[in-house]
């Protein structure tokens, strides 16, 4: 008596099916390009709504900044820091990368306060400050990057969502060898 599969449902048709699949998933490549898309969109997004990657609103520009910088608008002066952020595919196709090389993005992402004593003289507004008094600056945080201060993804609001997609996109990929569109839900 032999043993009849049916098309495509052999034990010779599954194995042929996951070495493709094991294949796929050594070449991620395809998928991973199309996910730097999806992250800088995401990134972009958050300087244009003034929303962070997590859902958190950023905290408004002080009225000291709206008057230096002519502008209310948190985190855009010229868009150094927004035009700055570089999102690529690494080894191989493995995974994704993303970042900035400006050297205040870590006091933006997290918040910082710094403080000194006046070097010179100095006059704000009409007052006079002498040389040697103490002063304080403090920038809020307003995170513009998916990730916490320990180096994990944000697992909240949009960066959720993304991430999720992406996750789904690539066990997709994988499993078929067809690429997807990336069409995550925006609330």
């Amino acid at each position: 008596m032999a043993i009849v599969y049916a098309n495509g449902k052999s034990p010779g048709d599954v194995a042929e099916r996951l070495r493709a699949m094991r294949t796929r998933a050594g070449q991620l490549a395809p998928v991973m390009k199309q996910a730097t898309i999806e992250v800088q969109k995401m990134i972009s997004d958050g300087f244009r709504s003034a929303v962070g990657p997590g859902g958190d609103r950023w905290a408004p520009n002080a009225p000291s900044t709206i008057r230096a910088k002519g502008s209310a608008k948190p985190n855009i002066d010229i868009a150094t820091l927004k035009d700055s952020i570089a999102v690529a595919v690494i080894a191989a196709g493995q995974g994704i990368s993303f970042g900035t090389n400006v050297p205040y993005a870590g006091p933006v992402q997290w918040g910082h306060t710094r403080s000194g004593k006046l070097k010179n003289t100095s006059y704000t507004n009409g007052v006079k400050r002498e040389k040697g008094t103490a002063w304080t600056s403090t920038t809020v945080a307003r995170a513009f990057l998916p990730f916490l201060r320990d180096g994990s993804l944000m697992q909240t609001g949009r960066a959720l969502r993304v991430f999720g997609t992406i996750t789904k996109m690539v066990a997709s990929y994988i499993s078929t060898g067809k690429l997807e569109d990336l069409d995550e839900e925006t609330p």
